[in-house]
């Protein structure tokens, strides 16, 4: 399977049905249980995710775990993480979980809880706070935005020295 060529269909079609999937939840709101909503919220929202993660940003996750992060090779853009692993953990992990936690919320409420639990806690940790120490943002910077203001701009701007330097990111 050429996992490459079928991670960027789904990553762009994230872009594309997350909207249209807020507009119904929001539509279906009066007759769903808060708890169950939320849950399935979940899901076009961990498509923004995947959309900002893999189709917005300048390289991919994986190229930015692999290339610029102490636990990449720094050489090759596909190890240790590869395509195959990014298909694996979000389309046979992650969405089945998302899911499934939004169908049986009211069945077993743990099942969609452990996905945000995990996000919350391994996710946004290592995209917010173990990468912190590059000086180069992560490709879900958009957390990041709050903590260094100044790279939203620097895309916007078209500066070809996105990631700066030490001095530029407080602009000293």
């Amino acid at each position: 399977m050429n996992y490459r060529a079928v991670n960027r269909i789904w990553q762009s079609a994230t872009l594309f049905l997350a909207p249209p999937l807020i507009v119904l939840l929001i539509w279906f709101r009066p007759a769903m249980d808060l708890y169950q909503w939320l849950l399935c919220l979940h899901l076009p929202l961990l498509m923004l995710h995947e959309a900002e993660e893999y189709v917005l940003a300048p390289t991919g996750f994986k190229e930015f775990f692999n290339l610029k992060t102490p636990f990449g090779s720094k050489t090759d853009p596909d190890f240790p993480l590869d395509d195959a692993y990014v298909f694996q953990v979000n389309i046979l992990i992650a969405y089945p979980i998302v899911i499934l936690g939004a169908i049986l919320a009211g069945v077993a409420p743990w099942l969609g809880f452990s996905m945000i639990w995990f996000e919350l806690i391994i996710n946004n940790a290592t995209h917010t706070i173990l990468f912190q120490a590059s000086i180069i943002p992560s490709p879900t910077s958009a957390t990041k935005c709050v903590v260094r203001p100044s790279w939203p701009d620097r895309i916007r701007a078209g500066s070809p020295d996105y990631a700066g330097t030490a001095s530029s990111w407080t602009g000293r």
